[in-house]
């Protein structure tokens, strides 16, 4: 035991001890993935210029997109490294998704979480299926407290991802507060603030017109509010709670240009995509209901069917055969003058 114990010592104290001559050395001898699995485990060790040049060029031989882009970065933003923005370049035309991936990793490790919803925004439009970078793009929205943003976004998965358990959790008891608010401790809606009252809407979506009707004025009483990002959504989804899905539809691509930053466009994709459903929804009904009607109508033709007797049968079979159907040749087809085709037309 205590054998095994100084073996596994010596190889951390070796470990600890290279320093950048010795990935210099592995990167000579093109030992790329040793040097990017240290750049993994011993990161401050290549805080470098010279450590991130080693690192970035490593992940990039061996195709670790992301890390190259995190690396380079890095290497661009704080010792503007020329062949860090080749990199950067070249990755964003063929990679987009390392590219974004690979800069948000940055910045959410410099701790500047704005830039990083960014870049997980950009990355998400690529592959909106993607539900491990929305479920990372929900969490920053929670600890950034955009607690209805991030109830939108939780809305979009079948089934809750464990990494947001806490987050869900939390929502819940929100939604349990608010409905509260107005079930059993019944509060003139008149009397709460106007997110007081949207947080009930958005977790208790109906179309409560009189709750609905208050808080419109409300949001349109004051020239702050209507006007920002923020409020315009609010707006636009009180047409989606009436169950006016295409005044909604309209209303949210007047205010695209309101929607400035990342987390108001998420918001407004989330709105968009509940919009496409029940408008597709409507139309497929509508079709639905015009071929029932239309069967119907159908129905209602009488059906004919001609019989025929024997001897009728025999009489055609006769006078068939008595006609000359041959083709005719050319010569005969000349022989139709002008004449005879303008009796033909009579």
């Amino acid at each position: 035991m205590k054998v095994t114990i100084l073996v596994f010592l010596s190889i951390i104290t070796s470990n600890l001890a290279l320093d950048l001559i010795d990935f210099e050395r592995m990167y000579q001898k093109k030992l790329y993935l040793k040097v990017s699995k240290f750049g993994l485990k011993y990161p401050s060790k290549f805080n470098s210029r010279k450590g991130l040049s080693i690192l970035a060029k490593s992940n990039y031989k061996m195709k670790d997109f992301a890390q190259a882009s995190k690396n380079c970065a890095k290497g661009a933003i704080e010792f503007e490294m020329k062949f860090c923005y080749k990199i950067l370049k070249k990755i964003k035309q063929i990679y987009p998704s390392s590219y974004f991936f690979g800069l948000a990793s940055y910045y959410m490790e410099i701790g500047d979480f704005k830039k990083a919803f960014e870049k997980f925004y950009e990355l998400l439009k690529l592959d909106p299926k993607n539900e491990q970078i929305r479920a990372k793009l929900t969490k920053m929205l929670f600890q950034t407290q955009k607690y209805s943003y991030a109830y939108e976004q939780i809305q979009h998965f079948s089934s809750v991802p464990s990494s947001l358990s806490k987050e869900n959790k939390k929502l819940l008891s929100f939604k349990k507060s608010y409905t509260k608010m107005f079930t059993h401790s019944k509060r003139d809606a008149n009397e709460v603030p106007i997110s007081a009252l949207y947080y009930y809407m958005m977790f208790n979506p109906s179309a409560d017109q009189e709750k609905i009707s208050i808080l419109r004025t409300k949001i349109q009483k004051f020239s702050a509010y209507g006007n920002s990002e923020k409020e315009s959504l609010w707006l636009a989804n009180l047409f989606y709670f009436e169950g006016k899905y295409q005044a909604a539809q309209n209303f949210l691509k007047e205010i695209q240009n309101r929607l400035l930053s990342p987390q108001a466009r998420l918001s407004g994709d989330a709105l968009q995509t509940k919009l496409d459903q029940k408008l597709q929804k409507k139309v497929v009904k509508k079709q639905s209901v015009r071929r029932f009607k239309k069967s119907r109508l159908l129905s209602r033709v009488p059906q004919a069917s001609l019989e025929y007797s024997d001897s009728e049968k025999e009489n055609s079979r006769s006078y068939l055969s008595k006609l000359d159907l041959r083709p005719l040749d050319d010569s005969e087809l000349a022989l139709a003058s002008t004449g005879n085709m303008q009796v033909l037309k009579d």
